[in-house]
């Protein structure tokens, strides 16, 4: 099957392209390069530069190499401090996946993968979110998700495109960079220098975290079995983040510096988890990354990178 995934050489993205591949689908990858990284993305996997704001020259790529399944995984990340002023942010994320969507219809495509956000739950209700959780997104992040996902399911509505989307929880891993903004990524930074982590307010919010890795497998088994609907990829577990860089100063193996804190994020949520029940019941997938192996094998690599980029590997 060949697959069109828009953000590809993104963190998430890699390792979705990764895992199409190893699954024997033919993926091909779709990204302007303003935060992606072309290094990402092996050179024997086609790729195309191009904004998902450019409806035209989307609807000439994918009639070029009609794709079965597009997986729209193409996003500016911005933060819940920066996001309530930078609008581009926004309009990419909108506007970039209305014509991402536009463009599949056009072209005939039978199945579009949308990737959405925990974001669009806001605060919890109860102890956690299953898919029919109020949506009641906090931020600008949560509500372009949110405003995406409208967008689909309004415009696919009378249209025979089979749509799919998938609610992420927070994801961390391999190949994480200062650009995704993860508190894993920035813990790992600044513990492995012997710096204070930094954490915002108290420290006792929490979040449910998912090895980028399984998020990948998560989009690989919907594509292979072209399952439909809306579907959290979460573990159900939730750590605060204050326990969260304990265990990040145990995968470096040292002593976890004093924590320095500053002001909450605005409209930042006390606490995110999400409930996979769905999505394993649909296409028997469970998160299998316990948080300290994944942390452990994040801190390897992250270390491993920072090491060559310095020159003392």
């Amino acid at each position: 099957m060949r697959v069109l995934v828009t953000g590809g050489a993104g963190f998430l993205g890699s390792h979705v392209v990764e895992m199409l591949e190893e699954a024997g689908h033919e993926p091909v990858v779709l990204d302007d390069l303003s935060s992606g990284r072309r290094e990402r993305v092996a050179a024997r996997i086609p790729f195309i530069e191009a904004d998902v704001r450019d409806v035209v020259r989307l609807e000439r790529h994918l009639e070029e190499c009609r794709p079965d399944t597009l997986v729209h995984l193409a996003a500016r990340h911005f933060g819940v401090r920066e996001s309530h002023v930078d609008a581009s942010a926004f309009e990419v994320n909108v506007s970039g996946s209305q014509s991402v969507v536009t463009a599949a219809k056009v072209a005939g495509i039978s199945h579009v993968v949308v990737a959405s956000s925990a974001a669009v739950y806001g605060e919890l209700c109860g102890e956690i979110a299953d898919e029919s959780h109020p949506m009641q997104p906090l931020t600008p992040n949560g509500a372009a998700k949110l405003a995406v996902e409208e967008f689909l399911q309004e415009s696919c509505r009378d249209q025979h495109m089979a749509t799919t989307i998938l609610r992420f929880a927070n994801l961390y891993g391999p190949g994480s960079t200062s650009e995704c903004e993860s508190a894993v990524h920035a813990f790992v930074e600044r513990i492995s220098c012997g710096e204070s982590p930094v954490i915002d307010g108290s420290g006792n919010q929490t979040r449910d975290f998912v090895s980028v890795r399984d998020a990948a497998v998560a989009v690989a088994a919907v594509v292979e079995s072209r399952t439909t609907g809306t579907f959290n990829v979460g573990t159900g577990i939730e750590t605060s983040i204050l326990e969260l860089s304990t265990c990040v100063a145990e995968a470096l193996g040292v002593a976890l510096p004093t924590p320095r804190y500053r002001p909450s994020r605005p409209n930042d949520a006390r606490r995110s988890c999400l409930d996979g029940t769905r999505l394993y019941e649909a296409v028997g997938f469970r998160p299998a990354t316990e948080l300290r192996e994944g942390l452990a094998e994040t801190v390897t690599s992250q270390c491993s990178v920072a090491a060559t980029s310095t020159g003392l590997s």
